[in-house]
């Protein structure tokens, strides 16, 4: 066989080709349906995948709620009788309080209820003298007309602001009340003392 020289224009290929690229369809659209049908399974994948994880919490989330409401339900009675306890301990602590003010009053308690009664008038009855919340409230009834007990009572009221041992005590004493009981023609009074701020 002759050899080729290297001027030659056309060699032969060592095999055949049997290829037929004319008649091979283009693949570049295959290619692209995978793709995309690969990103949209992605994405459900993903959306999947956070919808699992929002049911799972929200389960957990209600069994906990669950949980501590059974536990309140259970705790209750108890919660009640420590609310109870606790409101009793702040009832005893102002009533502490308000005693420690009252003994702590240059004007022992004796001395004052000497002066009340001692500036009352005469025909004036005194039924109660309470203390509570820095205001002492006196209860008290006579047996006269409207007008005389109009008159009585405001000249008492004056006598107890004028008294040289309660006016330093008492930033304000009033008459707060005054009824006609018109079975009985007696006159229920009310005055109150309020006890001036303690010094710091």
């Amino acid at each position: 066989m002759a050899s080729l020289s290297k001027s030659s224009q056309y060699v032969q290929p060592w095999h055949f080709d049997c290829r037929l690229s004319k008649e091979l369809p283009d693949d570049n659209p295959v290619r692209g349906r995978f793709l995309a049908s690969l990103f949209s399974a992605t994405i459900a994948a993903i959306a999947l995948f956070y919808a699992g994880i929002t049911l799972y919490a929200n389960a957990i989330l209600r069994h906990e709620i669950a949980y501590w409401e059974e536990q309140a339900r259970i705790n209750r009675p108890q919660m009640d009788e420590l609310q109870k306890v606790i409101t009793s301990i702040q009832s005893g602590a102002r009533r502490l309080e308000e005693i420690h003010r009252l003994t702590a009053t240059p004007l022992p308690v004796s001395e004052f209820i000497h002066e009340i009664g001692r500036t009352r008038p005469a025909n004036v009855r005194i039924d109660m003298i309470e203390y509570h919340d820095g205001i002492v409230y006196i209860r008290g009834a006579l047996q006269e007309t409207s007008q005389r007990t109009t008159a009585l009572l405001s000249q008492y009221v004056t006598e107890l602001k004028s008294n040289p041992r309660l006016r330093p005590l008492f930033g304000s004493i009033v008459q707060t009340s005054m009824e006609r009981n018109t079975q009985a023609t007696v006159h229920t009074f009310e005055i109150n003392l309020k006890l001036k701020p303690s010094a710091p």
